[in-house]
């Protein structure tokens, strides 16, 4: 995803990445997730509470910095995993912009050979089974 240049499209990209969150493998479900339900992101987006939402994406299981930096120049923000050193940064003309563009260059780092066992391990997810037993039907 590019860098968004406008409200409305920061708005459709949390969105997304908000969908992207919810798909999550099960060993980063801990790390990446989104601290809110989906009803009350969507609300923080209608009401333009955009920095909120971006800051809901990051979650409590990634590590973050934001700086506002004054007289015009743009928001530096920092996001990384746990236990990691290597930080991704962005900027962005507001703070959202550039925490938004962090999370999502952070995410970009995962690597298949990642070692995923020095972070704590999350609970497990109980999963509803998608079938349902049905009484027999008999015909008389």
């Amino acid at each position: 995803m590019s860098a968004p240049q406008s409200e409305e499209a920061l708005t459709r990209l949390l969105r997304r990445g908000f969908y992207l969150a919810q798909l999550t493998p099960r060993p980063l479900r801990h790390v990446v997730r989104c601290t809110l339900p989906e009803q009350e992101f969507e609300q923080l987006l209608e009401s333009g509470a955009s920095l909120t939402a971006a800051m809901a994406l990051v979650g409590d299981g990634l590590n973050y910095s934001l700086t506002r930096l004054g007289g015009g120049k743009p928001a530096e923000a920092e996001v990384w995993f746990p236990n990691e050193s290597q930080r991704s940064t962005a900027s962005g003309p507001a703070a959202q912009f550039a925490i938004f563009q962090a999370w999502l260059q952070c995410l970009a780092t995962l690597d298949e050979s990642a070692d995923f066992s020095q972070w704590p391990a999350g609970l497990p997810v109980r999963r509803r089974s998608q079938f349902s037993l049905h009484p027999r039907s008999t015909e008389h």
